[in-house]
């Protein structure tokens, strides 16, 4: 017998985007297989994840994506040097 696992992650812009109708899917949202997230509430890019704050560019006010987006590549690029730095320094640790 095979189980069946996975874990989905339904990503909306805004809660009033969310219509809250699942009664087709009644079972896997009222489990922990499906979790909902509002990218509104994620809070202030900066304070995100690199890839959180990737996915939120989706919301992001048009006037200020392009500096947003350049922002996320400068520390992501901070952040790619600090590894390989850390790799060189000690070729044993491994970061996942």
């Amino acid at each position: 017998m095979e189980i069946n696992s996975s874990v989905s992650v339904v990503i909306y812009p805004s809660r009033n985007i969310d219509i809250g109708e699942r009664q087709d899917c009644y079972e896997l949202f009222n489990s922990d297989r499906i979790s909902i997230i509002y990218l509104d509430e994620l809070g202030d890019i900066a304070s995100l994840p690199i890839s959180i704050a990737t996915i939120k560019l989706i919301i992001e006010n048009e006037e200020t994506t392009i500096s947003t987006a350049r922002e996320l590549i400068n520390q992501f690029a901070t952040a790619t040097k600090t590894t390989t730095r850390i790799n060189r320094d000690n070729p044993s640790l491994q970061i996942a």
